[in-house]
């Protein structure tokens, strides 16, 4: 015979599952006419945004850009080693990234999101989005000109399939922008210490004196012989 479950624990469960079902029932909501404001924390994948009134940060989905600074060391890290450059120059490509989206994003542009939790360090609440400027996409517009990989959250846009197949596609504009050494691919890579033997100088031996002429001139018996 089953044990009745206590009533807190079901009032627990079915919250749960209420959460879980919106969560998962959201749809898409589209921003139009968004403009980007400075504030804090903004980088090439996050940024603030006014719009109708309102202010939002939003991070966006399908790539991932340098760090601007050594806040999180182990990012840094694996950016460097991913895109094959000094810890340096990934956050001089962060810099980079972050100056590419203000230019891009310094006319409105569209956001599509559906409030999914991006956390952050930022102290406003951060949604991932899709940025649109006419019918480019941020995310595509960053990995092709070399400075985002296609690497983070998927979006389901505008279906499941669409969104796999455009991070498909994402993975091709990476590798042909790492080809033509574009954006951060083309930075100073980070190589390990020169191996190079050193060219160790040989001792200059004296060679043996010629015998002078004079002290020949002085020798009969060598002079009789020739």
């Amino acid at each position: 015979m089953p044990f009745p479950m206590p009533r807190s624990a079901t009032l627990i469960i079915l919250i749960s599952l209420e959460a879980f079902s919106a969560a998962w029932g959201q749809t898409w909501k589209t921003l139009p006419g968004c403009r980007m404001v400075e504030g804090e924390y903004a980088d090439g994948d996050s940024f603030h945004v006014k719009q109708g009134g309102k202010d939002y940060v939003f991070r966006l989905y399908f790539c991932d850009t340098p760090e601007t600074d050594k806040r999180f060391p182990d990012r840094v890290r694996t950016q460097a080693k991913y895109f094959g450059i000094t810890q340096k120059n990934i956050i001089a490509a962060g810099k980079e990234a972050q100056a590419f989206t203000q230019s891009i994003l310094s006319v409105p542009f569209t956001v599509i999101t559906k409030w999914e939790d991006a956390r952050g360090e930022s102290h406003q609440e951060r949604f991932y989005a899709i940025a649109l400027i006419g019918q480019k996409n941020l995310a595509e517009l960053l990995v092709s000109a070399g400075w985002a990989r296609s690497y983070g959250m998927l979006a389901d846009y505008p279906t499941e399939r669409q969104g796999k197949a455009f991070r498909g596609q994402l993975d091709k504009t990476e590798a042909s922008a790492k080809e033509s050494k574009k954006g951060a691919w083309g930075l100073k890579t980070s190589k390990s210490p020169s191996t190079k033997t050193k060219t160790v100088k040989k001792p200059h031996r004296r060679l043996p004196r010629a015998p002078r002429i004079d002290s020949i001139n002085r020798c009969p018996a060598v002079l009789t012989r020739y």
